[in-house]
């Protein structure tokens, strides 16, 4: 069955921003376990969130980033720096 291509764009946004954070984590030498208490969330939501199965929320977001010590915009503009037509597709209007 085919998915319809909101589905493949929420998919592939995910993934892409599941990697800038997890190499953004790495590099700065910090584990899963440690950003996800800093960023007051379930240790399974973060994994889901850092290997790029789901997408974070506006607040997760944030807190994500206090966690990982960047900020907000700084984190939303390596996802469209490292992933610029997956950041294009998601403001294009339907």
């Amino acid at each position: 069955m085919e998915r319809k291509i909101s589905e493949l764009t929420a998919s592939n946004s995910a993934r892409a921003f599941g990697q800038v954070l997890r190499h953004l984590r790495q590099k700065r030498n910090l584990t899963q376990e440690h950003v996800a208490s800093g960023a007051s969330m379930p240790i399974q939501r973060y994994t889901q969130i850092d290997l790029g199965c789901s997408e974070p929320d506006l607040i997760e977001l944030f807190r994500i980033a206090q966690a990982v010590e960047i900020d907000p915009s700084e984190l939303v503009r390596l996802f469209e720096e490292h992933f610029p037509q997956t950041a294009h597709v998601l403001v294009q209007k339907p």
